[in-house]
């Protein structure tokens, strides 16, 4: 398209702000992806830790649950060995419990 020098110019000045609006607007789109990645992957972990808390609580009810019935089904029947055994169980579930509760507050950024 052929214009008189002054409107060529002013049009040529046009086109390059055209063509950089596209790619800024290109560039928001793509942040804007990101972004909706970014809140759909959050809220998928956020799921996936409330469900770790509901088994969490479930495990620590079963843990609870079968010691008190273990307890209840030998009270006073257990050898000192077997007795052992049973307890040496139980602390090794209080400890995994402990640890996965000391690696999430290490874990969690305060405040």
């Amino acid at each position: 398209m052929w214009l008189p020098w002054p409107f060529s110019v002013l049009y040529s000045v046009l086109v390059d702000i055209q063509a950089n609006q596209a790619r800024i607007l290109a560039v928001l789109n793509q942040q804007q992806q990101q972004e909706i990645k970014m809140a759909t992957t959050l809220a998928d972990i956020l799921t996936s830790v409330q469900d770790e808390k509901t088994v969490d609580d479930s495990i620590v009810t079963l843990v609870t649950n079968l010691k008190t019935q273990i307890d209840a089904l030998l009270a006073g029947g257990l050898s000192p060995a077997q007795q052992a055994q049973v307890d040496a169980i139980f602390a090794q579930v209080a400890a995994n419990k402990k640890e996965v509760a000391d690696a999430v507050t290490a874990n969690t950024p305060s405040g």
